[in-house]
């Protein structure tokens, strides 16, 4: 009589030693909280890589923006200055930021902006401005 093939057997239900005493039972390695709570981690671990790596890549696409929040928000540059400086860095084609940083940018900026717009209101906020 042929020996029938051990590994089907195995495939098809649990070996078990025939003693005549119970099976012990079968104990999990983890407590299912213990499971939940390191799954529950490794998602929120992703999650935060994912937004750091969502919010730096924003960061370096506005580079120039973000250094001009940051350091007219430093300087406590009101917001009505703010945009006036950005009129400015507009009118000079250059970064906000330049104009928080070098002086010399800012009056270039100003001188710009004096000869395209001869509004009396405009060059009276910036006379203000020259005194940041």
């Amino acid at each position: 009589m042929p020996m029938p093939d051990l590994t089907i057997l195995a495939q098809v239900a649990p070996l078990r030693l025939i003693t005549g005493e119970e099976s012990a039972p079968v104990r999990s390695v983890l407590p299912l909280w213990i499971g939940l709570a390191i799954v529950l981690l490794s998602i929120l671990v992703t999650v935060a890589a994912w937004l750091i790596t969502v919010r730096s890549a924003h960061i370096g696409a506005n580079a120039a923006e973000y250094a001009f929040r940051a350091l007219a928000r430093r300087q406590r540059v009101s917001a009505s200055r703010q945009r006036l400086l950005r009129r400015l860095a507009a009118c000079a084609h250059t970064s906000p930021v330049a104009l928080l940083i070098s002086d010399h940018a800012l009056v270039a900026a100003m001188l710009c902006f004096e000869r395209t717009n001869p509004g009396t209101r405009d060059l009276t906020a910036i006379k203000q401005l020259s005194a940041i």
